[in-house]
């Protein structure tokens, strides 16, 4: 009896200290927040999930409550990051649709994407295009064009630290499992 309860007791410890290594992954989709044009609109945006920094003519940028100049909500500094969910072809010229805390408060806009400078980092799309997505310029504050930023070159092994952890910990687990199981047997 004693013996069950030592085995069952071990698998138990196993079983707790394996589980947090084990990893759900999904793809999640996130729509704007309290949107009214989106929601109108959903089916004419398109999805892009990609940082920007605001990059405005005067030095800011402005949310708006929907596509199209007039309608501004807010004013943000150059240099913020923004994240762009979707983006809408308003009339030829492309907006984006972003949630961010402003004065801790949660909230959603449109900015203008030309107003927009793109971040590369593991969230990108496209690691290495040759250029911005069409409808983006990126200018200075003065307004003249800005100098294009170079992709950091991804590794094949940058994504592996955490499968590897994964691995290693479970083999020690499994170790140690092993090696008690073998003390508590002789004790018994």
């Amino acid at each position: 009896m004693k013996k069950r309860l030592t085995i069952t007791t071990v698998l138990a410890m196993i079983i707790v200290l394996t589980a947090p290594v084990v990893a759900a992954r999904a793809d999640v989709l996130l729509e704007p927040y309290d949107d009214d044009f989106y929601y109108r609109n959903s089916s004419n945006c398109v999805q892009m999930m990609q940082s920007f920094y605001t990059n405005g003519e005067n030095g800011y940028v402005f949310l708006c409550s929907e596509p199209g100049e007039g309608n501004e909500k807010y004013s943000i500094i150059n240099g913020e990051t923004l994240f762009i969910q979707y983006t809408y072809n308003h009339n030829g010229e492309i907006w984006g649709v972003t949630e961010t805390f402003l004065q801790n408060k949660k909230i959603t806009g449109w900015i203008a994407m030309r107003q927009l400078y793109i971040i590369y980092d593991d969230s990108s799309p496209n690691l290495f295009p040759a250029k911005q997505p069409p409808g983006i310029e990126s200018v200075n504050s003065d307004g003249n064009p800005a100098s294009p930023v170079q992709p950091v070159e991804k590794r094949m092994w940058d994504n592996l630290f955490l499968p590897i952890l994964s691995i290693i910990l479970v083999t020690t687990v499994a170790v140690l499992t092993v090696v008690l199981i073998r003390v508590f047997w002789k004790k018994s």
